[in-house]
């Protein structure tokens, strides 16, 4: 946390609990910077952000008194997601602002490209903006987060947090999410009901939803004692290591593939082609999104659907609810659906 916040934080607490009342001085500059062990400059931002947001005044050569602050929250709503202008995002966010702009609330978009580093950075700027709600997908979900300290400052600011497609399991908010697990399971048994038995997965370590996935697809493996665990694939990123993980799986012959998602197709794709093996006449393959990738891949890619503008509505209806207070904690599973193309077939 930047070193001036911890000043704002101190003195907007005790204004908050009534401690510090209207027009009762703060503690002097000297004071305050040997409290907390930072220039006077630092403390100067932290005031300069408290007189900002209503909570201070200052009067020349005399300091700095309690203001009557404001605790009305902004009609404001905060969407961040990893990306925003690809893949199956601007169709979410389409169906977000889609309902918010007829409510009362704005909507402010931001992009965390799927970094910590970055989340931090968003969060540290809403928590000065007094947002009433906050849609977010999370960052690597399955990973230990270093940033849960700031969602729960917004959580005692009486923030409400809405996950989408997956939650920090550390962290007692409400979720909108595809029930990966069945994704995976419906994938597979797809899969087994034409026939396939040795069947590939490539899922991705650092979410939740990749985790979920395999579980489902080993069931479904598990349940006719087909599974084959080093059939699996979990990868980082898109590179070398990649490319050598999915060739030695392919060295089993597996006569069917799962992808975590459509973006990872074409890749995958390029290192079939290059083995001389071709979808579906030697190996049938799954995703999952019914992404515009998906519908211009040749052969059309068989898919687990993501309902894209309807869940970005969904989450945007779910905010508001909770917002009027008729939703706190609960979290909303959507069954997915099998849409079946060209990229399957019979063993």
């Amino acid at each position: 946390m930047a070193k001036y916040l911890m000043v704002y934080d101190f003195i907007k607490k005790l204004i908050d609990d009534d401690i510090l009342k209207v027009n009762m001085p703060i503690e002097s500059e000297n004071a305050l910077s040997k409290k907390f062990g930072v220039s006077r400059q630092t403390v100067r931002q932290g005031i300069a952000l408290l007189a900002k947001n209503g909570y201070v005044y200052s009067l020349q050569g005399k300091g700095t008194y309690v203001k009557k602050a404001s605790k009305t929250k902004a009609m404001l709503i905060a969407v961040m997601t990893t990306y925003i202008n690809d893949y199956i995002f601007p169709s979410i966010i389409k169906g977000i602002d889609g309902i918010l702009s007829k409510s009362k609330y704005s909507c402010t978009l931001n992009c965390t490209h799927n970094c910590h580093e970055k989340e931090r950075e968003i969060l540290e700027a809403l928590i000065q903006k007094n947002i009433s709600g906050l849609i977010v997908e999370p960052v690597k979900s399955a990973d230990t987060n270093p940033n849960l300290d700031f969602y729960k400052k917004l959580m005692k600011q009486g923030v409400k947090i809405l996950f989408i497609h997956s939650s920090y399991a550390a962290l007692p908010c409400a979720c909108l999410e595809q029930d990966d697990f069945w994704g995976g399971y419906t994938a597979a048994k797809h899969l087994i009901d034409n026939g396939h038995r040795k069947i590939g997965g490539i899922f991705y370590i650092h979410d939740r939803q990749g985790h979920r996935r395999f579980y489902g697809y080993r069931k479904a493996l598990v349940d006719i004692n087909a599974f084959n665990s080093s059939l699996s694939v979990w990868y980082e990123s898109v590179s070398k290591n990649f490319e050598k993980d999915i060739n030695m799986m392919l060295l089993s012959k597996c006569s069917a593939l799962i992808v975590y998602n459509e973006q990872l197709v074409p890749f995958v794709m390029d290192i079939l082609k290059s083995r001389n093996i071709f979808v579906p006449k030697d190996i049938s393959l799954v995703s999952f999104d019914d992404s515009i990738i998906g519908a211009l891949t040749v052969p059309k890619l068989t898919t687990i659907a993501h309902p894209k503008e309807k869940f970005g509505k969904m989450a945007a209806n779910q905010m508001l609810d909770m917002l009027k207070g008729e939703q706190q904690f609960e979290t909303v599973k959507i069954t997915p659906i099998l849409i079946t193309r060209e990229s399957t077939g019979g063993v």
